[in-house]
């Protein structure tokens, strides 16, 4: 049965959510992902993967020869079918770092001349002069909307406690130096001592509150940061639902509530997509300023 009118928003009003709407009056973080940038015209990780794979494909010629030769038709289908996001990235990286920087900053930059700045106008509404805005994305669409300039971001690795009110937790798109899209680059981030990604995040996550919108949590590194802190906090988790869905979210919000004190703050695509996402933060605004 599709669930009901009520259940299609989240009632930010009720007794669950008070610690949520408590912390983001004082100030907390808001951990933002590729939902987010999605909703602002840029691509999805696995919709990169396959324009990058195009982009190789359609610049082979700049290759080596030998690499060149490797790279044919049948190589350019299993890497998009990969079921691994990062592997495709390590490939194409290794047939040629400079072709990998030259797609990727080609691409973004194509996407850049269609944002939408709608997402980022509503999740504007959150920044209320005492939260911040981490992000695993790359583009630089909200900093740009909000106008600010470079000094008022941290740029991974280098990032700042207090928090600055955005910090690029996998680098931005302008500084191909701070990028973290191979397995190298994020074993640089998550695993090389000392780690300044997850060190960045467990300082967080022992400190705030924080809430992840348009973000799957899929990413180990970042349940890892949590698992490392000596205080566990409440987290908050938005995301969309569907019929199809449902069994598959109530297994994984068990367990991220069970083991990293993560809330699943579900709200109901089926009828109208993810763009209802927009209602939800409103929502959640109306509430905070109440």
């Amino acid at each position: 049965m599709p669930p009901d009118l009520k259940r299609r928003i989240p009632d930010f009003s009720v007794p669950k959510y008070e610690n949520l709407v408590l912390s983001l009056q004082k100030g907390t973080c808001i951990f933002t992902g590729a939902g987010i940038s999605k909703l602002g015209g840029y691509k999805l990780w696995d919709e990169l993967k396959n324009e990058m794979v195009d982009y190789f494909w359609m610049n082979k010629g700049k290759l080596p020869f030998k690499k060149r030769r490797d790279l044919d038709l049948s190589l350019c289908e299993n890497l998009k079918k990969h079921g691994d996001i990062i592997e495709p990235f390590d490939y194409l990286y290794f047939l040629s770092s400079n072709l990998f920087i030259s797609g990727i900053k080609d691409i973004f930059y194509v996407d850049s001349t269609k944002v939408s700045n709608k997402v980022y106008q509503i999740l504007d509404k959150l920044n209320n002069g005492n939260n911040f805005f981490v992000t695993t994305n790359i583009d630089d669409g909200f900093q740009k909307y909000m106008g600010i300039s470079d000094g008022n971001v941290s740029i991974h690795p280098n990032f700042h406690n207090p928090p600055k009110l955005i910090s690029y937790l996998h680098g931005k798109i302008d500084l191909e130096d701070t990028w973290i899209l191979t397995r190298s680059q994020y074993n640089k981030g998550y695993v090389e001592t000392p780690p300044p990604c997850l060190n960045f995040l467990v300082d967080i996550f022992e400190n705030y509150s924080v809430l992840f919108v348009g973000y799957g949590l899929r990413e180990d590194d970042i349940t890892r940061a949590i698992s490392l802190t000596n205080k566990r906090k409440t987290h908050y988790w938005i995301e969309g639902s569907k019929r199809n869905v449902e069994d598959y979210l109530k297994i994984r919000s068990t367990s991220l509530k069970e083991i990293y004190n993560i809330t699943l703050i579900p709200y109901y695509i089926d009828a109208e997509g993810q763009e209802l996402l927009y209602e939800v933060i409103d929502s959640l605004y109306k509430i905070m300023t109440i």
